[in-house]
């Protein structure tokens, strides 16, 4: 009988030991997930849709922007949000004035609600895309030679601010041979890139 209430004893303390232990383990790694630089830490993937200035709700802090294909896309924005292609220092509220104008908005997406990081405007006049396959690059003139679907080469102007978008988040720019959509308008005759998918 003592010897049951011995192994009894005995099973409990190891229980309890094997408690302790997983505890011990999980705040040690809390301890390190919170020891972690910034850097260190995963960063949400920054993505980027093109289209044109909806609605702005100042109570709800969103700007609807509406795509090519007419879905409406709504992003949350913050004080962080950066917006260009206005007056310096402008912030999103200033697009409420700007309904139809032509917009990038850079986000980051967590259950299903966009943020915006940065919002580009590129005006009012008419946007216009194309399917073409990327060809070569310069770096110093700032342009971009892609071949269309009818086989015509062109020559592109890149905006400063031109943005690249994967689908699996924003790149750095383009490789030669990638077949995108050029999200562009056109100064003078010339095209300007604002935007590529692919």
């Amino acid at each position: 009988m003592a010897s049951s209430t011995r192994r009894t004893e005995v099973r409990g303390l190891t229980v309890v030991a094997i408690l302790a232990l997983a505890g011990l383990l999980a705040v040690s790694a809390a301890a390190q997930t919170s020891g972690q630089t910034a850097s260190e830490r995963k960063k949400p993937v920054e993505h980027a849709l093109v289209g044109t200035v909806d609605v702005v709700d100042t109570l709800a802090k969103t700007v609807a922007v509406k795509t090519a294909d007419g879905t409406v896309e709504v992003c949350k924005v913050t004080e962080e949000t950066t917006v260009t292609g206005l007056r310096d220092g402008a912030k999103y509220t200033a697009l409420g004035a700007e309904k139809g104008a032509h917009v990038v908005v850079r986000y980051t997406e967590e259950g299903g609600k966009k943020t915006a990081s940065g919002i580009d405007t590129f005006g009012k006049g008419t946007g216009k895309a194309m399917k073409a396959t990327v060809v070569a690059f310069d770096n110093t003139a700032k342009t971009v030679t892609v071949r269309t679907a009818k086989g015509a080469e062109e020559v592109i102007r890149l905006s400063d601010r031109a943005t690249v978008e994967t689908g699996k988040g924003v790149a750095k720019g383009v490789e030669k041979g990638a077949d995108v959509t050029v999200y562009y308008t056109e100064d003078a005759g010339k095209k300007i890139a604002h935007f590529f998918h692919f």
